[in-house]
């Protein structure tokens, strides 16, 4: 879908758009000649308005609802002083979402004074080179709720000013150079997608356990190993993990009374080698919403037959399915082996018969 570009420049948007209605939320950024200005603008338009329609060539002013500054380096140069003037206050009222996308911003100083925005939900600030982000951004905290920061250059830890967004449903922090997550993320109570891919990630602090209505985590590309009691979510429906370092599947994930939610499962491209043996017993009791199981470009060369009880053979497209789940093998020494030399799985019944189907 293409989407022209408005070729204004950043002040003209601002300056033509409409006007709130709500006296700036109390705001006091205009000297006494701008009210007077504002007091002529008012007696204009009441006279306006008293009179019959006519016809005129220049159509009426929008609000700003969805402002789109995306990709607008010369602009800003940098930094967000074009957009954070006092005067353009006015025009924020009905403000829903500020896209600052790649414009090379440094600096992010001067953003507080969109709490002066209260129906800002949506700010993406993705593909900027900030090292770090102003204690301000915190002064969103009552309305933001999605909060874009994929490929920038944060580093080590977040900053704090993020933990006190209480309101954020949605954090997007991809292809940064994080190496951990403070236990302040406690703090986010509310997020719903925690979106962590393509960073220096090990360890997850165990006070993830509290975000208690996280539906989507992906930490794919990262430096995990492990995983623990921390992804025990009651709320989580999606884990997506590929491309790190896991040799087995966190035992948490595959126990109905930990992941009661849990649907799909995405760890291929790691380096597993086997499954939990609760996995595979029958007395184990799997997340009974378990959708799919994603464990292609991995490690595995063998699988119990109790496996292939619970799951289903193997087809020759390398997926197992059984009971409204897939698990997917493709490209294990497994499958890779069953392609070359199908192998014979005997799966044990009772009194002491069998069965064997090809793979």
């Amino acid at each position: 879908m293409f989407i022209k570009k408005d070729l204004r420049k950043v002040p003209r948007i601002l300056q033509e758009a409409a006007s709130g209605d709500n006296n700036n939320n109390g705001f006091d950024g205009h000297n006494d000649d701008d009210d007077a200005s504002a007091d002529r603008h008012r007696r204009k338009r009441a006279k306006t308005a008293s009179q019959p329609p006519q016809a005129t060539s220049t159509s009426t002013p929008a609000p700003l609802i969805d402002l789109k500054l995306g990709r607008r380096r010369q602009e800003f140069g940098g930094k967000l002083d074009l957009l954070c003037q006092p005067s353009f206050v006015c025009k924020w009222n009905q403000l829903e979402s500020l896209s600052l996308y790649d414009c090379e911003l440094s600096s992010l100083d001067g953003i507080g004074i969109f709490r002066h925005a209260p129906e800002l939900r949506t700010i993406n600030l993705g593909r900027n080179p900030l090292t770090s982000l102003p204690d301000e951004l915190g002064e969103l905290a009552s309305t933001l709720q999605v909060l874009w920061l994929d490929d920038c250059q944060l580093q080590v830890d977040l900053p704090q000013c993020i933990y006190r967004l209480t309101e954020l449903r949605e954090l997007r922090l991809s292809n940064n150079r994080l190496t951990a997550i403070s236990p302040d993320i406690r703090h986010c109570r509310k997020l719903e997608s925690l979106s962590l891919d393509r960073n220096r990630l090990e360890r997850l602090p165990p006070q993830l356990r509290q975000l208690d209505r996280l539906r989507v985590l992906s930490i794919r590309q990262n430096l995990f190993e492990e995983l623990g009691d921390e992804i025990a979510l009651a709320s989580l429906e999606q884990l997506h993990a590929s491309s790190n370092t896991f040799r087995t599947i966190p035992d948490s994930l595959l126990r109905q009374d930990c992941c009661p939610r849990l649907r799909r499962i995405v760890m291929n491209g790691n380096r597993i080698v086997s499954l939990p043996s609760s996995m595979c017993a029958e007395s184990s009791s799997l997340p009974k919403n378990l959708e799919q199981l994603v464990l292609s470009h991995n490690r595995i060369a063998s699988l119990p037959a109790s496996f292939f009880a619970r799951f289903g053979l193997l087809g020759a497209d390398g997926v197992c399915r059984m009971e409204g789940c897939t698990v997917q093998l493709q490209c294990n020494p497994l499958t890779t082996a069953s392609e070359e030399a199908p192998v014979v799985v005997v799966v044990e019944e009772e009194g002491g018969g069998g069965s064997g189907g090809k793979q």
